[in-house]
Parts: C-alpha cells; structure tokens; sequence
C-alpha cells in the first residue's frame, strides 16, 4: 500500500475539518494493519498440518509379514508319517477310500505308506492286512505277480500268527487273482480254502 501523501488545509476547510479527516485516516491505517496481522496469523497455522503431514509421508511404511502357511501338502506328509497306530490306520482308511473311487496309483501310495508305518510299528496283523490292500491296489493296475507275492507274504504271517481272517482275505484275493489270470482251477482251490476259513469254529 502506497503511503498516503500529507494534505494541506485548503482555503475552504477549517482546522477542524482537517482535524477530522486525519481521525479518519489514521483509524483506516490502523484497521487496514490489524488485518493484515490477522491474515498472516490465519495463514501460519495452516501451513504447520502440511509440513506435519509431508513428514509422515516421508517416513517408509514397514511391511506387514504375515506368518508362511503350511501347505497341504506338507500336513499331510507329517500326518502320514506320524508313529501311532491309529495314524497308521487313517493313512491305510485314505487308501481305500482312493481305491474305491478309482484312483488305483493313490491308493498304492497310501498303502505303501501304511505298510512302512506298521513295520516300524511291528504290527504284525497290521503288516499283513496292509500287504493285500496294497496287492489289490497292484493287481487292479495290471501287476499280477507283484500282488501275488503280497498275497502270500500275508498269508503266511497270519498262518504264524493264527490269524484266521487275515488267512481267508488273503485266500480269496489269491482266488481273484488266478481268476484274473484265467485260471479257474486255481482260482477254485483258494476259494474253497478261504470259504472254509471264513466258517466259525466251534
């Protein structure tokens, strides 16, 4: 604002008058200031949140590092191997539930799997009863002669151990087996062995 020049007092205006109008002008000065103080005031408090805010802005935000999942895949490894009995049974319920719905090369795994954990257990009924689960998952894939032999490795397990229904399973899938192999004479003998097995003893 350009300052304001001195007035001189004109023929016509009295000393009065002159007095007046410097009142007046000096109040305008006066109110004119105060606003511009109350300006710069409201302004400063405005540019302080943006200078806060651009310091948060520039701090780096850390990566939230979530926990790595199991995957599946690795569960079911540390189930499948785990020493109980009863962990053994489930991996061998798994195999036949695989067999059932077709899935011959699953359910051969499973069963595998069944069979090492009754090993290291040193069930020996369960030993056997895996051996012709994982036979039957064998003999639907074509290996005959691989089944067979897991046939008669129960078989005479549960010959040792007295096992009468272990003995009539493994008979009868022997019987499958050669009838498979369009063997009914063969097939007929172990039939025959394992109906008589399957009798209750008196």
């Amino acid at each position: 604002m350009s300052p304001k020049k001195a007035r001189t007092p004109s023929d016509t205006e009295s000393a009065e008058e002159m007095d007046e109008i410097e009142t007046i002008e000096a109040t305008q000065a006066e109110i004119e200031a105060q606003t511009i103080e109350t300006n710069q005031a409201e302004a400063e408090p405005r540019a302080a949140p943006q200078a806060e805010s651009t310091s948060e802005a520039s701090q780096p935000v850390e990566p939230t590092v979530k926990p790595e999942a199991k995957p599946p895949a690795a569960v079911q490894a540390a189930k499948e191997t785990s020493g109980s009995a009863k962990d053994a049974e489930q991996i061998i319920e798994a195999g036949k539930q695989a067999l059932t719905q077709g899935n011959y090369p699953a359910a051969q795994a499973h069963f595998e799997q069944g069979l090492a954990a009754y090993q290291r257990l040193n069930e020996r009924a369960g030993v056997a009863s895996s051996q012709i689960e994982l036979g039957i998952a064998l003999m639907l894939q074509g290996e005959y002669d691989a089944a067979q032999q897991l046939y008669e490795q129960a078989l005479a397990a549960c010959e040792q151990s007295g096992n009468r229904a272990g003995q009539a399973d493994a008979l009868e899938q022997l019987g499958v087996l050669y009838q498979l192999r369009s063997d009914a004479s063969q097939a007929s003998k172990y039939m025959q062995q394992a109906r008589a097995l399957a009798q209750p003893t008196e």
